[in-house]
């Protein structure tokens, strides 16, 4: 990846039970080039809270 990548990422989450939840997505990246560097790096996070039965589109 060269630095002037740039990649999105979207997705939808959905709580299917019957009480309120909250979900932490977690986005995990991993350089192919760099071999002696960690196997993944933590780049972005959210934390969601979905009422029972309610679906959301992460960004």
């Amino acid at each position: 990846m060269k630095n002037s990548s740039a990649y999105s990422l979207s997705f939808s989450l959905s709580n299917k039970g019957n009480r309120e939840g909250t979900e932490v997505a977690q986005v995990y990246i991993r350089r192919m080039d760099d071999a002696e560097g960690p196997i993944k790096t933590l780049k972005a996070f959210k934390r969601i809270v979905l009422k029972a039965g309610e679906k959301q589109q992460v960004p």
